[in-house]
């Protein structure tokens, strides 16, 4: 599952169920737009159960993080939850 939110204010997020995900490198014209990003930002590619692969810049203390595979949880879980 891969959430998404524009910015910390944004009220709203999005919900992506991934199905598998693979790092890569960015091109020298995306590294340019990602210098904040730190010295060797990456791109995760995410392939999503539906749609478009998402791709994702991350830093590059950050770019395993992005690949943990967390449990599936049981609609039961999700429903003591709420």
């Amino acid at each position: 599952m891969f959430a998404w939110r524009g910015s910390p204010a944004a009220r709203s997020e999005d919900l992506f169920q991934v199905t598998g995900a693979r790092v890569g490198t960015l091109k020298p014209e995306e590294l340019m737009k990602l210098h904040r990003m730190g010295e060797h930002p990456a791109v995760v590619t995410l392939m999503p159960d539906e749609g478009d692969p998402i791709r994702v810049a991350v830093a590059s203390e950050h770019t395993q993080a992005a690949l943990v595979r967390t449990p599936a949880r049981s609609p039961a879980a999700d429903a003591a939850t709420r």
